[in-house]
C-alpha cells in the first residue's frame, strides 16, 4: 500500500520541477543545427525533410532557453532566512 502523504509530496515535487532546462534546450539547438546545416536534406529521400526537422528542433531549443531563463527562480534576490528580533530586558534588581 502506498502512503497518501508520500504520494501527495511526490506529485507536488513533480509539478514543481522544471522539465526542460537550459541543458536540454541547448541539446535541441545543437541537434537542430546539425540536422539543418550539416546533413544533406535529401539523405532520407523526398518523404522526410531533415532540414525542416532540424529547424523545428532549433525553434524548440530556442523557446526552451528563453522560457528556462525567464521562469527560473531568482535565487539571489530572496532569502529564506528570517531575522528574529528579541528584546532581552533583564529584571531590575
Amino acid at each position: 500500500m502506498t502512503n497518501p502523504r508520500l504520494s501527495l509530496c511526490l506529485a507536488y515535487s513533480l509539478t514543481r520541477r522544471n522539465f526542460m532546462g537550459v541543458g536540454v534546450s541547448i541539446f535541441f539547438l545543437t541537434l537542430g543545427a546539425i540536422l539543418r546545416f550539416a546533413i544533406d536534406p535529401d539523405v532520407l529521400g523526398e518523404a522526410v525533410r531533415i532540414d525542416v526537422i532540424g529547424l523545428i528542433f532549433m525553434i524548440v531549443g530556442a523557446v526552451g532557453v528563453v522560457l528556462s531563463i525567464v521562469m527560473a527562480p531568482r535565487r539571489g534576490l530572496t532569502s529564506e532566512e528570517r531575522l528574529m528580533h528579541r528584546e532581552n530586558h533583564p529584571p531590575d534588581v
